[in-house]
């Protein structure tokens, strides 16, 4: 069954602009939600992140405050003269009258060690200050002393020292005068345990619930190993459990600077569900605001602009059904609808004057098949051309060998003819390898004319490659020559066999039309991003005429040319990737430009 048109391409562009409504609003949506997941969400992590690092370090302020009280309390005690009596022999009452727990109290310490300058213990106590009662020394505190000792010796030390028993805040200072003047007379050590008590404290000083763990016993989630990476390079650790807490921890040294201690903060995500659940109730909202306006814009384009275009559709329609293209559609309104229909009128103007344009078309398409076929021609002509050259070049350039060796004979073995005959005999000898020499130039330009060549580009010293040319050349005496090269030209990228033939060729045509002498000059500059060679000569000049068919195959105007050398020329600077230009007048001298690509001058340089 056959569908009206018409209705087919109205339905089409109703589900056209339905399924782009709805990919808008689907799109948009998807818009909002990558916002949410790529900058607000991360904002709040951030937020959270920021937070809990705050937290680790007021906790963390807090143990490094503990620490800076004990070591304030050590040098108290460490440098005064009682002290120093006691360590050296002279006080036996020291420890009935300080060393009691009252002291423990005040100063809030669990252990106090007096030890001797090589970490001998000289009076070692502990005490529970939170319980008041005396405790044994801490396990394994034994075997620190002589490290101890040393520490005090190299000046003192203060930090976290992890025991079996747990880690404790300590500081130890060497036992000095009053005036803290030495020798050290040994070493005071006291300490503070860093157990549940005091994490439970660091809790209640930042409001936040505080955990502390040996650092090789912390585990954390796969997907956190980044998190643990970072926290073993002395930064922070952050790492959501679930949706209602995040812990966060920092790692701590102990005072032989290894990772000793995990240093734990755990905070609630309220501030993060809160935000989440904002965050889905705006996105719902603007999922139903996006779903609304685009069924209203529907409505609108649907009562607004389809009827009308469905109006201009089907008259557009008729007149091509009906091929009367004189009809035109009307124009109703001042919108883009209506700009639509003037359009169309000017489409079906345009259609009744194609004729003659297709006309136009035709003749001139013939045109150019003519000249395609004039150059196809062309083509087969220097094809037919090289296979004569080819041949020519077989054929002649054996006998004329052959007359050079002759040539060659004849001047060798006539080197003493009688006196009245050895100046003719010179002369009918050079013209004779005069006329060879012509006859081999002309079957090398007739070859070179036809056949391909692949250039070869590499560094050329311009500057050199004039002055090996003008060497090579008869220049006469009364011809001057000028060598012009301008900053950055001086050098060329491209085939300098090639180069160097095409400005013997040009050099020898000016040399030929200064007769009477003149000036010649060899110029390279670098414009608009090209190189220009240029070879110019104050000769005779060319008129229009000549210059027109200056590179036409077979043009001389010399008696005793071929009238390919500058065709050639032509050929070998195209093969370059360059072209050739001309400028010259009657009786003013004549100037030959090569303009190459820009890489063969500065170009190649940077």
């Amino acid at each position: 069954m056959k569908q009206n048109p018409r209705k087919m391409i109205e339905m089409r562009m109703r589900v056209k602009i339905s399924l782009a409504l709805a990919a808008i609003a689907v799109v948009a949506f998807l818009v909002i939600v990558a916002a949410v997941n790529v900058f607000v969400l991360p904002a709040f992590e951030r937020a959270e992140s920021e937070e809990v690092g705050e937290g680790l370090t007021r906790a963390l302020n807090v143990i490094n405050i503990s620490i800076s009280q004990i070591e304030s309390s050590t040098k108290d005690w460490a440098y005064w003269d009682d002290t120093y009596q006691f360590l050296q022999g002279n006080f036996a009452g020291y420890p009935e009258s300080n060393v009691v727990p009252g002291s423990f109290e005040s100063l809030k310490v669990n252990v106090m060690l007096f030890l001797d300058p090589d970490g001998g213990l000289v009076l070692g106590k502990a005490y529970d200050y939170e319980n008041s009662e005396e405790i044994p020394l801490p396990e394994g505190l034994h075997e620190e002393l002589g490290g101890l000792a040393s520490l005090a010796m190299e000046g003192g030390k203060s930090g976290i020292l992890v025991l079996p028993g747990g880690p404790m805040l300590f500081s130890v200072q060497p036992v000095l005068k009053s005036s803290r003047e030495g020798p050290p007379a040994g070493a005071l050590f006291m300490g503070r345990f860093l157990d549940q008590r005091a994490v439970d404290s660091i809790s209640q000083t930042i409001l936040l619930p505080v955990s502390l763990q040996p650092y090789d016993s912390l585990a954390l989630p796969e997907e956190f190993a980044s998190a643990k990476d970072a926290l073993a390079s002395g930064g922070t650790a952050v790492v959501p459990i679930n949706s209602s807490t995040v812990l966060g921890y920092a790692m701590i040294k102990d005072v032989s600077g290894s990772p000793s201690l995990a240093l734990g903060v755990s905070l609630d995500r309220h501030f993060y569900r809160t935000s989440l659940a904002a965050l889905a109730h705006s996105v719902s909202s603007a999922f139903l605001t996006l779903s609304f306006s685009f069924i209203a814009i529907y409505a609108l384009i649907e009562i607004g602009f389809m009827r009308k275009i469905s109006r201009l559709r089907n008259e557009i329609i008729e007149i091509g059904e009906r091929r009367d293209f004189s009809r035109r559609v009307r124009e109703e309104g001042d919108d883009e609808i209506s700009d639509l229909a003037k359009s169309a009128n000017w489409m079906l103007s345009s259609l009744e004057s194609s004729s003659e344009e297709l006309k136009r078309y035709a003749a001139h398409l013939k045109e150019l098949v003519e000249e395609q076929t004039a150059k196809l021609r062309e083509k087969e002509r220097l094809a037919a051309i090289g296979e004569t050259a080819a041949m020519v070049g077989h054929d002649l350039r054996n006998p004329l060998q052959s007359i050079m060796n002759i040539a060659y004979l004849m001047e060798q073995e006539g080197s003493s003819p009688p006196p009245d005959k050895r100046e003719a005999l010179s002369k009918w000898i050079k013209r004779l390898r005069d006329n060879v020499a012509y006859m081999d130039k002309i079957v090398s330009d007739l070859q070179d004319f036809t056949r391909s060549f692949n250039a070869k580009k590499e560094e050329v010293d311009l500057g050199q490659l004039f002055k090996d040319l003008l060497d090579e050349l008869k220049i006469p005496k009364d011809v001057q020559v000028d060598i012009e090269i301008k900053p950055g030209a001086e050098r060329a990228l491209t085939d300098p066999q090639i180069l160097k033939r095409i400005l013997h060729n040009l050099v020898n045509n000016a040399l030929q039309a200064m007769p009477d002498g003149g000036t010649l000059t060899l110029a390279a500059s670098l414009s608009g991003g090209e190189l220009r060679i240029e070879v110019r000569d104050t000769g005779v000049g060319m008129d229009e005429e000549t210059l027109k068919r200056i590179f036409t195959p077979l043009f001389t105007t010399k008696a005793k040319g071929t009238g390919l050398g500058l065709a050639v020329c032509k050929r070998l600077v195209e093969g370059l990737g360059g072209r050739i230009e001309v400028k010259s007048s009657k009786g003013a001298g004549t100037t030959f430009m090569l303009v190459l690509p820009a890489s063969s001058g500065t170009e190649m340089q940077k």
